[in-house]
């Protein structure tokens, strides 16, 4: 007998056939009824309730592997569009890509023109620098030119005008009482003499004697001639004036005193001419105005001073250029 605790197998000779197995008592309960009798009798019945069985398993399992078999087609289906969304999206993606991939060759030679016009734009910015200080020296210098030009041309106008100053006609009046006594009227003469180095041409003039306590307003109330005549260096024109009315001893004793002021203050007689002429191309004009006074002591060294009365400078229409 095999020892049943170890289950080991005997240790005699293991060629030896090993004996042959009992039969489970399992088929002949499937025989045999309970109580041992016996069930021929309920084989047919059995047999139609097995065969409808398997038939209905058959059908089930037919319809479950056709339902399967649907299901899969439906996932193939849906697997299949949802592939073709895929390869959409791959293509679209791809293609995405493509542009993806020009526009950074784009972007490439956008950047390396960008690069070279930089370059390019700082050699012009260098050649503008450059230039910019060429026409800076040349500014200084056409400044320190024109400086020199403008320094030269004030030389030569001064010097012009010290020429032409030098060289023109200038007219310079000398004016003396001729005769002052009562019951005659009251004379005066002016010489006009060129003391220039120049003739004064055209030299033309007018000249009036009034009785005014004061000038008026304005100017010289008088009216030059048109025509007149060439005055050359060193020659002389001569003005008479003569007033209106004879002297009265109480016109003469009215008359003002010699003072510093030139507004006379009484009625007394004006003498004024306004004398015009050209010179090198140039007008000019001498005016000249006197009024009667009264001598004093200041007056002792005029020549007219010993007839007692003087002539004084009005206090405008005495001018010269």
């Amino acid at each position: 007998m095999p020892d049943e605790t170890s289950g080991q197998p005997p240790t005699g000779d293991t060629n030896k056939p090993t004996p042959a197995q009992p039969i489970p008592s399992t088929i002949e309960q499937g025989i045999m009824g309970q109580g041992g009798h016996d069930n021929t009798n309920q084989k047919p019945t059995d047999t139609t309730s097995l065969a409808k069985d398997i038939h209905w398993i058959h059908h089930a399992t037919l319809w479950s592997q056709i339902g399967l078999g649907l299901i899969g087609l439906g996932a193939l289906y849906i697997y299949n569009g949802q592939l073709s969304v895929m390869k959409g999206q791959l293509k679209q993606i791809e293609s995405t890509s493509a542009q993806t991939d020009r526009l950074i060759c784009l972007y490439q030679q956008q950047l390396a023109q960008l690069t070279k016009q930089a370059g390019d734009t700082h050699d012009l910015a260098v050649q503008a620098k450059n230039q910019a200080d060429r026409t800076k020296d040349i500014a200084a210098t056409s400044l320190q030119q024109g400086t020199a030009a403008a320094t030269l041309a004030r030389v030569a106008q001064q010097s012009n005008a010290f020429t032409e100053e030098n060289l023109r006609a200038v007219i310079e009046p000398t004016c003396t009482i001729e005769r002052i006594s009562v019951g005659e009227n009251i004379t005066a003469r002016c010489d006009f003499k060129n003391a220039g180095h120049s003739v004064a041409f055209n030299a033309r003039g007018a000249s009036d004697a009034k009785r005014w306590q004061d000038l008026p307003d304005g100017p010289m109330p008088v009216k030059i001639i048109e025509e007149g005549s060439n005055l050359a260096p060193g020659s002389e024109s001569h003005v008479i004036y003569i007033d209106s009315l004879p002297a009265t001893k109480e016109f003469l004793d009215g008359l003002p005193e010699l003072t510093v002021n030139d507004d006379p203050g009484n009625e007394t007689v004006f003498f004024f001419t306004r004398l015009e002429y050209s010179s090198l191309g140039q007008p000019h004009h001498t005016e000249i105005c006197f009024h009667l006074t009264k001598a004093n002591a200041g007056a002792s060294t005029m020549p007219e001073a010993k007839t007692g009365y003087v002539l004084r400078r009005c206090r405008k229409w005495h001018s010269a250029d």
